[in-house]
């Protein structure tokens, strides 16, 4: 993101001539006791913002913290993912073990980290939450302060070009409990802290506009926000590397049409932007070396260009995550394109028309015309490489996505993502409508229909009533005395099969404190030839227990199955085969005893065969 100058003009007032004003000693002291009141008032008022934030992320997420260790924001298998992520980061330092690499998942080929969705900072921060009371607890609480993290960064951003505390408090409200942002909340971590780019705005802005933070202080706090956004979500990183191009071309060209004085400030920029490069590739060259040039390096595109886009319709369609969603309209979301995770585009008739007009009424002011620009950019932006309605692709003609997705680093971010960066474009606009034409104006018939607009806006970009709350209940195998009996770092078969489908295991095995490695894993891996894959290459075993899973059907048992089942625990020299809960448990012990060749124990909610290997050697 790249910042307008502020709405209002900054005028000096000058003293006026003649004696001074004689104070009486009484005035002289109460004077200190008014600045002293004066002070802690302007400092509640600057903690209002965040404190109402949480408040609201606290009371909507209450269900999951009446038993945060029980109880998980969202479901599916993206959190089972992340929740391992969250512990993996100060085990690997503490073993000696490069954080961003793994054999612990997919043995023996292993895992490169930075190619899956894996907020390792984050989790590297929270570790000791995570070590007292396990992964879930560090999970809710950053789900849960994702939002209100990124809502006051987003204010403090708007405060800066629309300087009036309400108006920027609506403004960080839109941004960071908007249509982009909740619906990730159902698993997707690294998209849920959303903080830096309004971070990245503030931080452009004091370069370009204010200029009263050092400029290599400014520059290094560049650097230092963007390696931590490498470490949570690259893909975050590069859109919005992507976004602040966009707009500092959109300043340059608003600067030329309003003739702001912009170009003096190119050169601090310049300087400044070079400090930023400097410092975040230095703490981000760890990442990017083991991203590009380490082990299991992804070459392939990790998901359809076309999948996850904003459909056109979406603008205006709410779907089943909106509070405010009419059962009709809801049916026509049936044939968008993608998941409803990822439609990060409802915007909603009220506030486009807000943003309609306020970017027509105040659009010589330079902040308007550069917001509402650079909001038209994005959402072009957002629809992919090709336009997108109810589902029906156009292929011709090509949108700007398609030669921007031929760039690497872009080709594997989702277009409808960068829909997160329009609605800090569109919180800011907000703000300008709602300091000017509610609060500043005096004619009623101006005013009250204004904030109307403005509440009727807000209204219906809010999340369904209940969060998605899933329930989740490890063995206390895991957590207890008897896991210590598997090897330290040896291998261990964990049922179900740890993948896209189920991946329940790799919780199970961080519970566990990463005591052993598996042949299995929910992680981005090379797949055949130049394409990739979610799980380590198909085998007998995983093919078997997927089956038994997932299906009412059970594998032949013939003696081919055996040895091949047999061979696959022989290369991946695995020494424990545990079965926990499951769908068709008993099929799978009875599968698994008919290979290994020997009675399972059953130990604290789980069926365990010890010290395996030998048996499956003779075989």
């Amino acid at each position: 993101m790249v910042p307008a100058i502020n709405d209002d003009a900054q005028i000096g007032l000058e003293p006026t001539s003649g004696s001074a004003p004689v104070i009486s000693p009484e005035t002289a002291q109460v004077e200190p006791l008014h600045r002293a009141a004066a002070e802690i008032r302007r400092q509640l008022e600057r903690l209002g913002s965040p404190v109402a934030y949480l408040v609201i992320a606290i009371v909507y997420f209450r269900a999951a913290w009446q038993d945060p260790t029980g109880r998980l924001i969202g479901g599916g298998n993206d959190p089972m993912q992340t929740m391992w992520t969250l512990g993996w980061p100060l085990h690997a330092l503490a073993m000696g073990h490069n954080p961003w690499l793994t054999d612990y998942l997919a043995y023996p080929d292993g895992v490169n980290l930075m190619w899956t969705p894996t907020p390792l900072a984050p989790g590297l921060l929270l570790s000791p939450i995570t070590m007292a009371w396990g992964p879930i607890v560090s999970y809710n609480l950053l789900m849960t302060l994702g939002p209100p993290v990124s809502a006051f960064a987003a204010s403090a951003a708007i405060h800066r070009l629309v300087p009036h505390r309400g108006a920027a408090f609506l403004g960080g409200l839109l941004y960071g409990f908007s249509p982009y942002v909740m619906p990730q909340e159902l698993g997707h971590l690294g998209m849920v802290m959303a903080w830096t780019p309004p971070v990245v705005l503030l931080l452009l802005h004091e370069l370009l506009i204010r200029r009263r933070c050092p400029l290599m202080l400014a520059g290094t706090l560049l650097g230092l926000v963007a390696a931590l956004q490498l470490y949570t979500s690259s893909e975050l990183l590069a859109t919005t590397a992507l976004v602040a191009v966009f707009g500092l071309s959109t300043l340059l060209v608003v600067a030329r049409l309003t003739r702001m004085p912009i170009r003096p400030a190119l050169p601090a920029l310049a300087r400044g932007g070079g400090v930023a490069l400097a410092v975040g590739f230095a703490l981000g060259a760890p990442g990017l070396l083991t991203m590009e040039l380490g082990p299991q390096v992804v070459h392939g595109i990790i998901q359809r260009p076309d999948t996850f886009v904003t459909d056109v319709a979406s603008l205006v369609v709410p779907d089943h995550l909106m509070l405010i969603a009419p059962q009709q309209l809801v049916k026509l979301t049936g044939s968008f394109t993608g998941l409803e995770v990822e439609w990060d585009g409802y915007v909603g008739l009220p506030l486009l028309l807000l943003l309609i007009i306020t970017a027509w009424h105040w659009r010589r002011r330079p902040p308007v015309l550069w917001a509402s620009t650079l909001a038209g950019v994005v959402t072009i932006l957002s629809f992919g490489p090709h336009l997108h309605l109810f589902g029906r692709v156009f292929e011709q003609p090509p949108l700007p996505w398609w030669p921007l997705g031929q760039i690497p680093t872009l080709a594997q971010a989702l277009p409808s993502r960068v829909m997160m960066h329009f609605y800090l474009l569109a919180g800011l606009l907000l703000a300008h409508f709602v300091r000017h034409a509610v609060v500043a104006e005096h004619r009623l018939v101006v005013r009250v229909p204004a904030a109307l607009l403005a509440g009727l806006s807000l209204l219906l970009l809010a999340p369904i009533a209940t969060p998605w709350v899933s329930r989740r209940a490890d063995p206390a195998f895991f957590s207890g005395p008897a896991v210590r009996r598997i090897p330290p770092g040896s291998v261990a078969l964990v049922a179900p099969w740890a993948g896209p489908v189920d991946a329940t295991a790799m919780n199970w095995q961080s519970a566990a404190g990463y005591r052993y490695r598996m042949p299995e894993g929910y992680a981005i891996v090379p797949g055949p030839g130049d394409g990739v894959a979610f799980d380590p290459p198909p085998s007998s075993t995983s093919s078997a227990l997927k089956m038994i899973e997932l299906t009412d059907s059970a594998p032949v048992r013939d003696e081919a199955l055996r040895r091949s089942m047999a061979c696959d625990l022989v290369h991946w020299q695995v020494r424990t085969v545990v079965i926990g809960p499951m769908n068709h448990e008993d099929e799978a012990v009875a599968t698994l005893s008919w290979v290994i060749g020997q009675v399972p124990e059953y130990v604290q909610g789980v069926w365990v065969w010890w010290d395996v290997s030998p048996a499956c050697a003779r075989l």
